[in-house]
């Protein structure tokens, strides 16, 4: 198959397989997303991306059509890149409601520049729209009852779904425009909660990297693997942004696992547990039980891999995971903090605008998850608890130092 339909995590299609009971006044969205070519680079070819919905017994309602949406429906189309591959992100509002209590399928059909087609399984679904019915609603309201006295507020505060992104997203201009309205009605916009400074962005296309408050010290990238007799052998390199926890490159692996220990082995799909039976500075290489996974099916980073989504302007440069990671899990590891980019954004936001923080806790670190992505946090509870204690101590024993707005300074 040459591309997917259905990208992993929150990227399903809208209406999404099976669905019921769909309003008649849906949209479309959908994902084509070109996998990974033996050849290099594979692509979705625009221009012959093709769409259509079929009502059952009825005819086919073109969508797409050369890449590009068929009037009256309006939408776009636009490029989109996750997981290492590339496609299109297609967006559709049809122009006219779809018939009640009936099933649509929907097809695509497109060209990747491989020249492969895609598989018809993945590249069509079905949903079936709500019933006709009745849906006026009766209220009955006794004016002559005392009237309730609401507590709460409006415009109170801002939400943002993404931790540390004010300046990289350009909002300190918008937040300067909410200060003149917050010096004449001071409880306005008084509030501010971020997406959780624990959580991992490691799916997400359009947040810049990850606030990655916390690693492990002995977390390393695997570069490469290869098989040797009833063993797997990891060539390790360190895990990208390492030097922002006052790691070096060439940091020995001698002193982070020894022969015995169980570590954890994972890609963004899968993971495996294994024991370490041998472990060479020499060539960089740590090597465990034999993993059920033959090599060739672990996603890696490609040779010489960068970073990924950070914004020079913003401190820390806080990357996308690397697809695979060898990390400890008993012994746990060592977490290390890096605090540059969570001062900066709480200090903009509550030292010079004067924002109530509301910090939300919602998910593991990735290094101190079970799987080596966001999940319950190795070796129990405490683990995570550790990380929030540290961060919560962290933001109420620092005192903020951001008196105006200053550019954070470039890395090198």
């Amino acid at each position: 198959m040459s591309f997917s339909f259905f990208p992993t995590g929150f990227r399903k299609p809208r209406p999404f397989r099976d669905q019921q009971n769909v309003s008649v006044t849906t949209h479309f969205c959908f994902f084509v997303m070109a996998n990974e070519s033996a050849g290099g680079a594979n692509r979705v070819v625009r221009g012959s991306l093709e769409a259509e919905g079929t009502p059952t017994g009825g005819a086919a309602l073109a969508l797409v059509s050369g890449g590009k949406p068929v009037e009256p429906l309006t939408g776009w189309l636009e490029p989109y890149a996750a997981d290492g591959r590339a496609g299109y992100c297609v967006y559709l509002e049809p122009a006219q409601p779809f018939e009640h209590d009936t099933e649509y399928e929907v097809r695509v059909r497109a060209r990747t520049t491989d020249g492969q087609n895609g598989n018809p399984r993945d590249c069509s679904w079905r949903f079936r729209t709500e019933p006709e019915e009745d849906r006026s609603v009766a209220l009955s309201l006794d004016l002559s009852a005392a009237p309730v006295k609401w507590q709460g507020q409006h415009f109170a505060g801002i939400l943002k779904p993404q931790f540390c992104c004010s300046r990289s997203s350009g909002l300190v201009s918008q937040y300067e425009l909410m200060a003149q309205v917050t010096k004449r009605c001071p409880g306005a916009w008084s509030l501010q909660r971020d997406w959780s400074p624990t959580a991992d962005y490691w799916d997400h296309p359009f947040f810049n990297g990850n606030p990655n408050v916390c690693r492990e010290r002995e977390t390393r990238r695997v570069v490469r693997m290869t098989e040797g007799d009833g063993s797997t052998v990891l060539h390790l390199g360190p895990f990208f942004s390492h030097e922002l926890y006052g790691l070096a490159a060439d940091r020995p692996l001698a002193p982070d696992y020894c022969v015995g220990d169980e570590v954890l082995v994972s890609d963004k799909a899968s993971f495996e547990h294994a024991t370490v039976v041998a472990v060479s500075d020499a060539d960089g290489t740590v090597t465990v039980t034999k993993l059920h996974r033959k090599p060739a099916d672990w996603v890696l980073d490609p040779p010489n891999a960068v970073p990924l989504g950070d914004d020079p302007d913003t401190p820390g440069k806080f990357p996308y995971v690397p697809q695979c990671c060898l990390r400890k899990f008993q012994p746990t590891g060592t977490p290390v903090y890096y605090w540059s980019r969570v001062d900066d954004e709480w200090d903009l936001v509550h030292g010079q605008f004067g924002r109530r923080l509301i910090v939300d806790f919602m998910a593991s670190p990735v290094d101190l998850s079970t799987t080596g992505s966001t999940a319950s946090a190795r070796g129990g509870s405490t683990r995570f608890a550790q990380a929030t204690e540290a961060t919560v101590l962290h933001a109420t024993t620092c005192r903020s130092t951001n008196t105006s707005s200053p550019r954070p300074p470039r890395r090198a």
